[in-house]
């Protein structure tokens, strides 16, 4: 009868918690927790009693909580050897801590390996909203120079019609060549392995020199068109007159249909806008736009 009583026992003892206290890591099940240096230092070693754990004499390697309440706890003794005259570790196994401070050290891993899995979802959620807001971060920068490579070839499309402008023998080929420069800088954002390569990518592009730009650089045409590096700008507004031009036109058109608009505030708001006299902070903008309501 007392096998049998020993036997179930045995059985019903389980693996409550283990620590490995050389990599800090609290175990339960499958779920391993990683406790952070500071964690580590300042919580848990400060509260391991000194006949349980002694930083660099004799030290925990593995400690282990069963559910009923025993313990296996395996430590290391910094031990001196007269004949090498060194110093050397020596495990064995620890039993001399009482179950009342066992139960206190399961408790104190218990809960702390709680809290710091769920630091350590918290801290991997940021970095995955991080990772996230980079990639839109990255994606945006992609589409943004793409669609300025779109906008170049939208604004020279005049300029290889029959019936363009000239300045130089050769000019309608030389923008030809230009747009077909600007075209195989082209590429799709699925090319690309990562948001971040693409960003790469974008960020290392330079634009060529239109045929404009050329002459007006080189008058007297000495140097190939796009054989030099110096033809290639990184941003647009350099390398195109024509770019220029449709930004003045854009910057033209708003200021002359912008219309301002009324903004209705509260009479206390309208008054303290007033005794701030706000307006000479923001000396462009017309404040007799506030209108008040009917709210005090």
């Amino acid at each position: 009868m007392k096998e049998i009583t020993q036997r179930i026992t045995a059985a019903e003892r389980h693996v409550r918690l283990e620590i490995n206290f050389q990599d800090k890591l609290a175990a339960v099940g499958n779920t391993v927790t990683r406790f952070t240096e500071e964690v580590w230092e300042n919580i848990i070693l400060k509260s391991i009693p000194s006949n349980w754990h002694d930083s660099g004499k004799d030290e925990i390697q593995f400690l282990i909580f069963y559910t009923d309440d025993t313990y296996f706890c395996q430590k290391k003794r910094n031990k001196y050897d007269f004949e090498t005259k060194s110093t050397y570790w020596a495990s064995y196994v620890f039993n001399e801590g009482s179950n009342d401070q066992a139960k206190e050290l399961y408790e104190l891993f218990d809960g702390l390996s709680r809290v710091q899995k769920q630091a350590n979802y918290s801290v991997w959620i940021q970095e995955g909203k991080e990772l996230y807001d980079n990639a839109f971060y990255f994606q945006s920068k992609y589409v943004k120079k793409m669609v300025d490579i779109q906008n170049l070839l939208l604004y020279s499309d005049w300029r290889i019609l029959p019936d363009a402008p000239k300045k130089m023998e050769n000019e309608k080929e030389m923008w030809i060549k230009w747009r077909d420069e600007l075209r195989k800088l082209m590429r799709s954002f699925d090319d690309f392995e990562t948001p971040y390569k693409a960003y790469e990518y974008v960020s290392k592009i330079k634009i060529p020199f239109d045929p404009r730009i050329y002459l007006r650089e080189y008058p007297n045409q000495e140097v190939e068109y796009l054989s030099t590096e110096d033809q290639y700008v990184k941003e647009e507004f350099m390398a195109s007159n024509d770019w220029v031009a449709a930004r003045i036109l854009d910057i033209s058109d708003f200021v002359q249909n912008y219309i301002p608009v009324e903004v209705v505030v509260t009479k206390k708001v309208k008054k303290l806008l007033s005794e701030l006299k706000i307006e000479k902070y923001f000396p462009y903008y017309d404040f007799e736009k506030y209108v008040k309501g009917d709210q005090y």
